[in-house]
């Protein structure tokens, strides 16, 4: 499995999207317009992947939250978040009440929540976050690159990685 690292892929407008400010959300909203979709796959307590367990400090007990952000019926972003259970209780609570609405929403919102830098890397097929996106999309072509940010609420964490699929491409930033 590849590390995290501040380089971006040669591919410029990959590069573009990877490195893009703000929330991704809005970013892809704003170029697919009324066709933007996020389709949540899932939302429950499980176990973190073993390299989000240095950020959060331990593995049990973690929210995973995986969704899917489309222009119509075509994923272009496999979004997956984690955060302590414990803290759906305390600062990070209104991730449980999200439903299908986008967790920037909750993140771009709040002057309470602190962007740490983005990192990036590709994901294959033998990393345990290839094997999520391969259970939501099994016609998935690797490697794939992504993005990783850390989000702290009260000095708190919460994880997010956007992995992004070939069709967003066609799109800039």
């Amino acid at each position: 499995m590849k590390r995290w690292t501040h380089h971006l892929p040669p591919d410029r407008r990959l590069s573009a999207w990877l490195a893009a400010e703000g929330s991704l959300t809005a970013h892809i909203r704003r170029v697919v317009g009324h066709d933007f979709r996020l389709r949540r796959l899932v939302q429950r307590c499980m176990s973190a992947l073993p390299e989000e367990a240095g950020v959060l400090g331990h593995r049990r007990g973690v929210t995973v939250r995986e969704v899917l952000l489309m222009e119509g019926d075509v994923p272009l972003v496999f979004a997956h978040s984690v955060v302590s259970q414990r803290h759906t209780s305390g600062p990070w609570r209104a991730v449980r009440g999200l439903g299908s609405r986008p967790l920037a929403e909750l993140l771009f919102a709040e002057r309470s929540v602190v962007r740490r830098p983005l990192h990036y890397r590709a994901v294959t097929t033998a990393d345990p976050l290839g094997q999520r996106i391969l259970q939501a999309l099994p016609q998935a072509k690797f490697p794939l690159w992504a993005r990783r940010s850390a989000f702290y609420r009260h000095g708190l964490p919460l994880l997010v990685t956007e992995v992004f699929l070939p069709p967003i491409s066609r799109f800039e930033p």
